[in-house]
């Protein structure tokens, strides 16, 4: 395959990743153009995160480079891990740290229901907006953009078997980093958006199998 249709392909896969943040953030106008989105407005929408600069950029890319979502569920489940469904409720009741309690009681959900790249999917989908939006930018140089997503492209491959199941531990990642929701009411709505992404004909996830 020659360089040029090989990052036709994988634009249109960096579309799909674009469209499922722009559900989370609840920018939905942006889900069937997702990266329709002028420099000005990309460095606006990072300010608002806390990103000011190319330096404080990378470092919350290669955050996701890392998996340290992924990292942190994974300790998370160890401490669940080899213990009965009511010892497992007996243990997070016991819990005096609230913040924590409710991370342990968003795990506690989804034990043994999610794909084997747990909350991955939210690293990778990140991973993927910010290497774009960091080549756009300036921040990332172009060839290595496009090594980036080819890379992390094979990892959700090699995690989850289709958008479904990748749209589930995304779901779960956003869940477990907004554990103290009081009403839920984001986490509804990003739900909501994730499941018409999953069946609107004009989503960008139609474009595109994880599956080769």
């Amino acid at each position: 395959m020659n360089i040029y249709k090989k990052q036709y392909i994988l634009r249109k896969y960096m579309r799909a990743f674009a469209a499922i943040c722009h559900a989370e953030i609840g920018r939905e106008y942006l889900v069937t153009n997702p990266l329709a989105i002028r420099k000005r407005h990309l460095r606006s929408f990072f300010k608002g995160m806390g990103i000011h600069n190319e330096e404080t950029f990378l470092t919350s890319f290669h955050s996701h480079l890392r998996g340290v979502l992924q990292n942190d569920y994974v300790k998370l489940c160890s401490s669940l891990e080899r213990k009965t469904v009511a010892e497992r409720v007996a243990y997070i009741q016991s819990i005096t740290n609230e913040k924590h309690r409710l991370e342990l009681l968003v795990v506690n959900e989804y034990f043994y229901r999610l794909p084997k790249g747990g909350v991955a999917a939210h690293d990778y989908t990140w991973a993927i907006f910010k290497s774009w939006a960091g080549c756009k930018l300036g921040y990332i140089d172009f060839e290595r953009h496009w090594k980036y997503v080819e890379d992390i492209l094979a990892s959700v491959r090699r995690d989850y078997e289709d958008w479904e199941s990748y749209l589930t531990g995304f779901f779960v990642g956003v869940a477990l980093l907004n554990p103290d929701d009081p009403d839920f009411a984001s986490i509804h709505r990003i739900q909501d958006t994730l499941s018409r992404l999953l069946k609107s004909r004009l989503s960008p996830l139609h474009g595109v199998s994880i599956r080769r």
